[in-house]
C-alpha cells in the first residue's frame, strides 16, 4: 500500500523501504528479475538525497535478499556498499549485521581471511552498540 501511495516525484526514504522489502519477498519467491528490479529502484540515486540511517537498512536488506537467492557475488558487492555507505556518513547503525552477513558468505566460499575480518568487527560494533546480528535465514 505504502508503495501505491507513494508520490512519484522522488524515492523517499519509505519508499526505498517499500522496494527492497517487496524484493526480500520476491527473492523468497525466487523471482529473481522482479528481485533485481526493486533493488535497483531502492538504491537508484540513494548517494544524491539527505542521509538517514534507515537508508543502511536497504544494503542490510540487499544482503539478506541475495543470500537467499544464494547470490554470494552479490551478497558480499552490496554488503561491503553497506558498509562504505554507513562509515561515509558516519554511522554505524547496521554494521554488525552487514558483518555478520559478509561472514557467513565469506564462510560458505571458504575465505578464511574475509570471515576472520568480518567476525571480529561483527563482534566489536555488537559490543560496542549492544547490536545483536540477525542470524535467523
Amino acid at each position: 500500500m505504502s508503495l501505491t501511495n507513494a508520490r512519484e516525484t522522488g524515492n523517499s526514504v519509505l519508499t526505498r523501504l517499500g522496494h527492497v522489502s517487496l524484493a526480500v519477498v520476491e527473492a523468497k519467491l525466487g523471482h529473481r528479475d522482479a528481485t533485481d528490479k526493486l533493488v535497483n529502484e531502492s538504491l537508484e540515486g540513494i548517494h544524491n538525497i539527505n542521509y538517514e540511517e534507515d537508508l543502511n537498512i536497504i544494503f542490510y536488506l540487499s544482503g539478506f535478499l541475495f543470500f537467499e537467492l544464494q547470490r554470494w557475488d552479490d551478497v558480499i558487492d552490496i554488503v561491503l556498499k553497506g558498509i562504505d555507505f554507513a562509515t561515509e556518513h558516519n554511522s554505524h547503525y547496521m554494521l554488525a549485521n552487514l558483518y555478520h552477513i559478509l561472514a557467513r558468505v565469506a564462510d560458505l566460499k571458504e575465505e578464511e581471511n574475509l570471515r576472520n575480518e568480518a567476525e571480529t568487527r561483527e563482534r566489536t560494533f555488537a559490543e560496542l552498540f549492544h547490536e545483536k546480528p540477525f542470524d535467523r535465514f
